[in-house]
């Protein structure tokens, strides 16, 4: 059996074309890279390499060795990985949302249908989300609109209104409801984390000037000190708004203000998940 090195090796040496570079990328000397590369001969029974004297390359031999190197090292990193996320997968769920209504929103749901496995959330652009899908990095992810595909799973989960948050003493703190017309010009106390709303209450308010909070726990603090309008959301108005108890939220009436998030796993995850998509 060839030890899995040499074949590394082998590929290294194709890449770096020389003896000295791909010593040198692989932290070895020249004569224990050439010894190696003569044992790689020797088990397979072939001459690999052509030799003179200043110089060592590879010959047609050699180099279908190390097209096949290539694919026997590839296809061990994917054993390793698939093995690797099989484990992980069996404690732990990770899944991906385009905003972080679904991420803040779901785990405790999660939590209480599966108590023997860890919940971990990602706040992605929906690319990477489908991409991560596509890869196995994610169990399930929600975006604001539908998939059409024959490999995933796509059905409506949960609605989300967007919120105005604003001091008791806030002119708009009386209304039942708010457009983003109506807000337009104010300064709004931002957290940065946001997904895709951010994009909706810029086109919206493009007069408003955004000061954007890059942690949660100072956007937290700040909400709690100052008569800055923020945003709320109708999934967690309750638990976390900061200030809550010196704060109003009154509901965005624009349509762009409400979105629907749809759960999407692929068609071989649904039986896994078929509780926890029962509750949606």
């Amino acid at each position: 059996m060839i030890e899995i090195y040499l074949l590394e090796q082998l590929a290294t040496f194709e890449e770096c074309k020389t003896l000295s570079k791909a010593a040198e990328k692989l932290l070895v000397s020249q004569p224990a890279l050439s010894r190696s590369m003569q044992k790689l001969e020797d088990k397979i029974g072939v001459r690999l390499f052509e030799r003179s004297k200043n110089r060592i390359f590879l010959n047609k031999y050699g180099k279908l060795a190390a097209s096949y190197a290539r694919q026997i090292i590839n296809k061990e990193n994917e054993m390793i990985e698939h093995v690797r996320f099989l484990e992980y997968s069996n404690h732990t769920i990770t899944f991906g949302s385009a905003s972080p209504g679904p991420n803040m929103y779901y785990p405790r749901i999660l939590s209480k249908i599966y108590p023997d496995k860890e919940i971990v959330t990602e706040l992605q652009d929906e690319n990477l989300l489908l991409d991560g899908l596509n890869k196995g990095n994610f169990q399930f992810i929600f975006l604001p609109h539908k998939i059409y595909s024959e490999d995933l799973f796509c059905t409506e989960a949960v609605c989300e209104h967007l919120y105005l948050s604003v001091v008791s003493g806030h002119p708009a703190s009386s209304l039942k409801e708010v457009s983003f017309k109506d807000m337009d010009g104010e300064p709004f106390l931002m957290y940065t984390h946001v997904g895709f709303w951010e994009g909706i209450v810029r086109e919206n308010m493009p007069a408003s000037r955004f000061l954007l909070q890059y942690e949660y726990n100072d956007f937290e603090e700040i909400v709690k000190n100052t008569s800055l309008p923020s945003f709320a959301s109708s999934l967690f108005t309750d638990k976390a708004v900061p200030g809550m108890d010196s704060r109003r939220t009154v509901p965005f009436s624009d349509k762009s203000a409400f979105a629907t998030y749809y759960f999407i796993c692929k068609n071989s995850s649904k039986r896994m998940y078929r509780e926890f998509i029962a509750s949606l």
